[in-house]
């Protein structure tokens, strides 16, 4: 029988057999681990390269774009191009353009307007207005002795103006062409709602500050959609069946589907109209702080200065003041505590201010509202209260007459001769308090809509401001060893010290207001009632083609308050050939008698 072999295995192989099984059964674990920290390194590494990336792109003044998900340089004019691109789209008229330029232009129904002022089609505003008075020199009655049909003429190119010059009648006339001389164009096209806001709060010094108030916008929108109520107005005619059918119940529908569509478009357009706004502002403000810097401190902050006293001078200058200056004050405190404090916190403190001052804009704004209701229902019932006596006294005084008639010509002659007996019958005393009821609502009904533009100003530099401190083209005059990030700084600096001045002007003025007794500014009933005149007086004075200073409004202003109170002219418009400082202006550059056929 044979023997086996020894066993050849030694103590450390059958340790190394064994524990090395363990070992074995343990890497997955180690693997494990080694991917997970392997993980967490890359992850920090990719986080810190991520951070450095953006600490980069911020010190070299780029913003972070989010449908794109890159950082990239911003620039205001490419923004305002996107936004002018899309004008066709929401019915407006682009402002690049060319008055002489006939190349490309755009199509509209109608360019009988634009012929009698030798304008084109893609024309600006600024550029209709050069248009206008170069063919008004020509056509006004003053200058045309000899022609009976120059005063005719000249009619009908101020009623071109009129229509070209509003953003709104001019979308209507493009599509359309004129309206019927019995349409809404001789009655809610002269109601220039631009022109009325302008004269009732005096906005036309802060216009580059804060563009076009919304409340404006707002209304002339409304007037001008004419297009949505004649449709509405032909779906309600359309449904005259029953109620409960079929017909009736899908004619509902597309009405809603139609109103909700509409509804649509108006929001599209009314963002659009305030993305421009903004990036016009925002232009501007670039503009306007493009002359600072550490040399011409001293110069920036005297013109400053004296801007805002111009501004404070004028109608509801100290509100226009504090609003803007402390808005732009805010704006600039946020971008420079963001980029030059410890850990921002200096943005974080501008931020908080920002929102303490909103809150009470909001606050104040419920209160206005509140106090307006409150007045407007007091207003009601002393007219109604005035209605029901005066009322009462006619029937006293009656005769038994209503009763006897029969006849539709005598129950008209017996409603006359009542409406007399009315007028017979008023009571002084109750008329005079009703007045004087009336007089106390206009101030409340006024800080109301003014409550309503402060918080429209804040929101819009809120948006406007950080588009003038991202943009990265350089200056009008441009440091040649100054770089992107620099330049912004710069900017802010000069937005902190206008700010500051048209803030701290415009407080020195509330106070010497409150101290002669005129706390609250130009809200009493007086004021208010004189500007309402004169802001439709101009209106209709542009309708029919004539201009009206600044200068011409307030002293018109004065006259409607001096005839108020008893004495003085009324306040008038006259029919001057437009040949003022604003009109030579305009013509400098070109005056030539070229010829312009009315």
């Amino acid at each position: 029988m044979s023997e086996s072999a020894p066993s050849t295995t030694t103590p450390a192989a059958a340790e190394a057999a064994t524990g090395g099984g363990e070992t074995s059964a343990a890497n997955p674990w180690a693997t494990g681990w080694n991917r997970f920290v392997n993980s967490v390194q890359k992850g920090i590494s990719s986080k810190q390269e991520e951070l450095k990336a953006t600490r980069e792109a911020k010190d070299a003044g780029k913003i972070y774009d989010y449908e794109t998900k890159e950082w990239k340089f911003y620039y205001i004019e490419d923004e305002w191009k996107a936004l002018e691109s899309k004008a066709g789209e929401f019915g407006a008229t682009p402002s690049t353009s060319t008055v002489g330029d006939k190349k490309d232009e755009r199509p509209v129904k109608d360019r009988k307007y634009y012929d009698m002022l030798e304008a084109s089609t893609n024309a600006t505003q600024g550029e209709i207005k050069k248009a206008y008075y170069k063919a008004a020199r020509k056509c006004h009655p003053d200058k045309n002795p000899d022609d009976p049909e120059a005063a005719e003429k000249f009619q009908q190119l101020g009623h071109a103006y009129q229509v070209l010059s509003n953003d709104q009648s001019r979308a209507y006339y493009d599509k359309h062409g004129p309206q019927d001389a019995n349409a809404a164009e001789t009655n809610t096209d002269q109601v220039d709602p631009f022109v009325f806001f302008n004269v009732m709060f005096g906005s036309a010094l802060v216009e580059p500050y804060v563009g076009e108030l919304w409340i404006a916008q707002t209304t002339a929108e409304a007037m001008s959609d004419t297009d949505a109520m004649e449709e509405f107005k032909s779906l309600e005619l359309n449904n005259t069946g029953d109620p409960d059918s079929e017909e009736a119940r899908l004619a509902e529908e597309e009405r809603r589907e139609k109103l909700m569509e509409k509804m649509k478009e108006m929001k599209a357009k009314n963002e659009w109209t305030q993305k421009k706004r903004q990036v016009k502002i925002a232009l501007n403000l670039k503009q306007r702080l493009a002359s600072y810097s550490e040399s011409t401190k001293a110069d920036f902050i005297i013109e400053a200065r004296q801007e805002a006293e111009k501004i404070a001078g004028g109608a509801y200058g100290s509100l226009y003041c504090i609003t803007i200056g402390y808005a732009l004050l805010l704006q600039a405190e946020e971008f420079l505590g963001n980029e030059t404090t410890l850990f921002g916190l200096g943005g974080f403190a501008a931020r908080t201010k920002q929102s303490t001052s909103a809150l009470g804009t909001n606050f104040k704004l419920i209160g206005a509202a509140f106090s307006a209701a409150t007045h407007g229902a007091r207003a009601m019932q002393e007219a109604e209260n005035l209605q029901k006596a005066t009322m009462d006294k006619t029937k006293e005084g009656g005769d038994g007459t209503d009763a006897a008639n029969t006849n539709s010509d005598k129950k008209e002659k017996a409603a006359t001769d009542d409406d007399k007996k009315a007028d017979d019958t008023i009571d002084p005393e109750a008329a005079e308090k009703l007045s004087e009821t009336v007089d106390a609502t206009l101030p409340a009904i006024l800080n109301f809509t003014w409550a309503i533009n402060k918080r429209d100003i804040q929101q819009t530099l809120r948006e406007a401001c950080p588009k003038v401190f991202q943009d990265a083209s350089p200056d009008a005059n441009p440091n040649a060893a100054q770089s992107v990030k620099q330049t912004q700084l710069q900017r802010a600096q000069a937005m902190e010290v206008l700010g500051r001045e048209f803030y701290t002007v415009g407080k020195l003025a509330e106070q010497i207001a409150v101290k002669a007794g005129k706390e609250g500014g130009d809200f009493n009933a007086e004021d208010i009632k004189a500007r309402v005149t004169v802001a439709t007086m101009t209106t209709m004075a542009k309708a029919q083609g004539q201009e009206v200073t600044e200068a011409d409004q307030e002293e018109m202003i004065q006259q409607a308050k001096q005839m108020s109170a008893g004495g003085g002219p009324p306040p008038t418009t006259g029919a001057p050939a437009p040949a003022d400082s604003d009109e030579k202006e305009l013509l400098k550059e070109d005056v030539a008698d070229d010829g312009v056929d009315c």
